[in-house]
């Protein structure tokens, strides 16, 4: 099947002036809807690539003078490479990981804090968190089913979300975190610090998955399942794959704007739900200068991490 695309189209950002595109005739832009047509858009040769997520960047980082790809359609006419996938959690998880989630401990059932959700880069924020806001319950391929049904560990049902977050969730997932998005919260790592695992289509159309190195000497996938998965045929066969561990290659491919390529889908470690609050009583907001503030951001002990308690002490 062909692969979505629109000739000499315009190019434009979210915050771009009305009427104005930043680009009046893009070369070429592509809508790929699977892993299948992203290998075939970049095993294309001598082509330049960039891809685009939900156009929020006030960068050009995302602009081509050749080839664009788009994961999530601008004006929503195509469909977004956005699905929640399950082909590989819960499918390719290694045993001795899925072991290591069961929370029954002498019988007594254990509140899990972490799950792990499997997306497509197209995927924008609000459409993830309202997902795990409803939680994996009525998804019989999900992580939560099979923790039900093959360890009675039904723990894991239930609402997610991510560990911090922005202002916005109209940024694609992927988009917000492989440009180096940060949450609202002081004290809370950055949005790209809940990947564990990621899949690159690169250069040529090769592709891998590049995922943390193992914990105690367990990884979070099977490679062989990962490897019989995404070695298929269709895919450029077994030669055009490669499974990945070293954490610096992790790091290094969370935050890169698109510079090893294209960025397929993120597994991300979620947390529980929970809130924060302010209350007026406890912490007087008012106007300063940086210059007064800033000496006090990097020690925990200043005012600003200062707050009464109920019986009017500080922690």
């Amino acid at each position: 099947m062909p692969i979505p695309q629109s000739l000499g189209a315009p190019w434009t950002r979210k915050h771009d002036k009305p009427g104005s595109a930043l680009i009046p005739n893009a070369p070429v832009i592509y809508y790929p809807q699977s892993l299948e047509d992203l290998v075939t858009i970049c095993s294309a040769p001598n082509r330049k690539v960039r891809a685009a997520g939900s156009h929020w960047a006030l960068n050009q980082s995302a602009v081509s003078d050749d080839v664009f790809v788009e994961t999530n359609h601008f004006f929503n006419i195509f469909p977004a490479m956005g699905r929640t996938l399950y082909e590989v959690v819960p499918a390719c998880l290694s045993d001795e990981f899925v072991k290591g989630l069961v929370t029954r401990i002498d019988a007594l059932s254990v509140s899990p804090q972490s799950y792990y959700v499997h997306v497509e880069a197209g995927k924008r924020i609000y459409q993830a968190y309202a997902e795990m806001d409803l939680g994996d319950d009525n998804h019989p391929n999900s992580l939560a089913v099979k923790m039900l049904t093959e360890f009675d560990d039904g723990s894991y049902l239930g609402p997610w979300g991510f560990p911090t977050l922005g202002g916005a969730g109209g940024q694609t997932v992927v988009g917000a975190l492989t440009t180096g998005t940060h949450g609202g919260d002081v004290d809370r790592p950055p949005i790209a610090d809940a990947v564990v695992a990621l899949h690159l289509v690169t250069d040529g159309g090769k592709h891998y998955w590049i995922e943390q190195a193992p914990v105690l000497g367990v990884h979070i996938t099977d490679k062989a399942k990962i490897d019989a998965l995404y070695g298929d045929i269709k895919f450029g066969g077994p030669d055009n794959f490669a499974v990945i561990y070293p954490d610096d290659v992790l790091n290094a491919a969370r935050v890169q704007v698109g510079r090893f390529g294209i960025i397929y889908s993120v597994v991300l470690k979620v947390e529980r739900q929970y809130g924060l609050f302010q209350s007026i009583d406890n912490y007087l907001t008012g106007l300063d200068t940086w210059e007064s503030v800033k000496g006090n951001i990097s020690d925990r002990g200043s005012p600003l991490f200062l707050s009464k308690g109920p019986d009017g002490t500080t922690p």
